[in-house]
Order: structure tokens, then sequence, then C-alpha cells
């Protein structure tokens, strides 16, 4: 729909609103902007469609995503088992770990096609991938060879380790790297029954300790790899925590135990879960913002068995998880305005998707 749109005036003056890096300067000015080759509405949506999408605005309608439920599939051999736990921004690529005929081994899922990454010679086979970079080109995981388990990162080269905290059990894992895939974070054995956390960037290992306690294992971190979170055992209770060049605890749900999962992007974002009782019979999914106190997510409607949150959007506001019911486990979606529902209902109910033979059990990445 081309009205309004007639000269380069009414060009920007639209578009600047929702697109101000489309050209340079404060005011727009058509001098900023090389129009070559444009000299008509045709030529227009030829030229920006593909950098920005069906722009919104009066008369240009915005395309709904299409949404989709496709199944992974598994490698060949061994029994028929996979499970996701990490997706590429563009949701193209999924990374995890399934049976195959040498074992436990980690894939890479991208076009319909499963691929095994293999393992480090030597030792017990098994490795498992755990997250993958924003464009899909880097995975880290956890491997075995002859010394035992040990954090790896995968790109088009092959697998590559990691290391290992000098002198302790020699056992590492990464979960989780940055957007451009230079830095990754994990846990490493530094005795024969601790962990603590570590940080890997551009081919250099680092411990960051623990915060308080014999031991902290890391389980997401920031896009830019500046902020690391997990949980530790703290004078005998398990205690969320967040890493900045240093710790700081996320305070549980009444003096009960916590832990955190996952950061959004900027880092101001925690998702986790936290005991509603000092003997954490039951678990609440919660969310921490900018450090401050937990936010509840509560149970499934009409259920009182707790909730787990396992991941969360780049910003913060929708979480995904697990939670407790009747008949199981159930994954779910949650936000401020809809509150907790089971996956289940927001793909076959709003999307008109067909689940048969599905049972949805956790959502582990979004």
């Amino acid at each position: 729909d081309n009205s309004g749109l007639v000269n380069t005036a009414d060009f920007f003056g639209y578009f600047r609103g929702c697109y101000g890096a489309v050209v340079t300067g404060p005011d727009c000015a058509p001098s900023d902007f090389d129009g070559s080759g444009i000299v008509n509405t045709t030529d227009f949506f030829g030229y920006f469609l593909p950098a920005f999408g069906n722009p919104p605005g009066p008369g240009i309608d915005t395309p709904v995503p299409e949404v989709s439920f496709t199944g992974i599939g598994d490698l060949p051999g061994g029994a028929f088992e996979s499970r996701a736990n990490s997706v590429a921004d563009d949701a193209l690529v999924v990374v995890g770990s399934s049976a195959s005929a040498s074992g436990s081994e980690a894939f890479r899922w991208e076009d319909g096609v499963i691929t095994g990454l293999g393992d480090f010679p030597g030792g017990s086979f098994g490795s498992n991938a755990s997250d993958v970079s924003a464009d899909g080109s880097v995975v880290v995981g956890g491997g075995h060879h002859s010394l035992g388990g040990e954090a790896f990162r995968w790109d088009v080269f092959g697998m590559v380790a990691l290391g290992e905290i000098p002198g302790g059990a020699y056992n590492s894992g990464a979960c989780c790297v940055s957007a451009d895939g230079r830095i990754a974070a994990g846990s490493s054995g530094w005795s024969s029954i601790y962990y603590h956390g570590f940080r890997w960037e551009d081919g250099a290992f680092s411990s960051i300790g623990a915060p308080q306690g014999p031991e902290f294992y890391a389980h997401g971190m920031s896009n830019d790899g500046t902020h690391i979170v997990g949980g530790g055992n703290w004078n005998g209770r398990w205690t969320g925590w967040i890493w900045q060049n240093g710790y700081s605890v996320l305070v549980p749900l009444n003096p009960s135990w916590a832990f955190a999962d996952a950061i959004s992007d900027d880092g101001s974002v925690v998702v986790g879960s936290s005991g509603l009782l000092s003997n954490v019979a039951t678990w609440h999914a919660v969310r921490w913002i900018n450090g401050g106190a937990p936010q509840s997510l509560g149970d499934m409607p009409g259920e009182t068995g707790g909730s787990y949150a396992r991941h969360l959007s780049g910003d913060g506001s929708r979480v995904v998880g697990w939670a407790e019911v009747a008949t199981g486990k159930t994954a779910f979606v949650w936000d401020e305005g809809t509150g907790m529902r089971r996956l289940r209902d927001v793909l076959s109910v709003d999307h008109g998707l067909d689940l048969t033979g599905w049972t949805l059990t956790e959502a582990s990445h979004i």
C-alpha cells in the first residue's frame, strides 16, 4: 500500500520514527541517503523489505510469524531418543543430545538434518551439546576423553577442549556461550566432589571460583558474556547467584533454597526456581529483576505441585519451563499478561497445531 509515499520527503517522514538507523543524522535529511536506483514505490519496497521485513505503519500490514511444531528426530543407531537443549536466534539451528550407535552424543540440527558432533578420542563415549551461538555456528557442551570429562566448543573446524581448573578433578562441562560464540561458561571440578564456575574467552580458561562455600555450578550467561548465573552451596543451603566480576546473591522465596538457570540478553532479568519452605517441599519458578526481590510465577492454574523455570526471552518478559500437575510434568510458557499456561494449549488452541501423539513435558529454551 503506497498511499502517502509519493516522494522522498514522505518516505523519510514515515520511516524515521520506526527505523532511525536507516539513515544518518537526526533530521533524516534526504542528503544522508543514497537513493540511487529508487525512483518509484516498487523500487522502494524492493530495496527496503529484504532488510526490514514488512514495516509496520498505516496501510502496511505486519505479517504474523509462521508457527510450527517439528520433531527433531534422533541420530541413527541406539534407542530412539533425543533431547533439544538450545536453539539459535532464528530458530533454524537446534542443539542437544541423542542416543547414537556409539552412545549418548551431542547433535546439531539444521534444515531438517540432525548431525552428530562426536566426542573426544579415548575414554568412554558420551557428549552433550548445551548451548548454541546466536547464528548457530558455535556449539558448547561436554564430552569425555581418556582423562575424564571436559567442556568443549565446536564450530565448522571441529570440537576443541576448553580446559579444566588446574589440580582439580578432570571433569568440566560448558553450559552456555555468548551470542558471538567467543565466550563460554560452565563448571569444572576443583576437587573430587566440588565444582567451581569457569569462564573461557578467546582460548583463555579462567576459574570464577565460588561465592561463599565449596561449590558453584554455572547455568546461564548473558549475551555479551559479562554476567553468569547459577547455584552454589552457601552454609549448607543451595542459593542462586549472579556473577559479574564478583558474586551477588539472589534472594530466595522465604528462608529457603534457590538456584538460577538463565539470564536475559542484557543481564537485567534472571529466572530460576526457589523452594517455598525451608524443607524445599515445593518449588516455584521465579524471576529476579535487577537483582531485586524474587517474583514467584506460581503453579499451573488449578494445580499445586510446583514449577521450575528453565529459560527466558531476550528481554526477560517471557519464561518457559515445566510444572508439576496431577498427570506428571507439563511444559509451560509464562508472561505478565496471561500468567502460566500449558505450552500444549498455546500451540494447539492459539495456533491450531496438531500435537497428536506428543506429550510436552518440559520447555528448555526460548
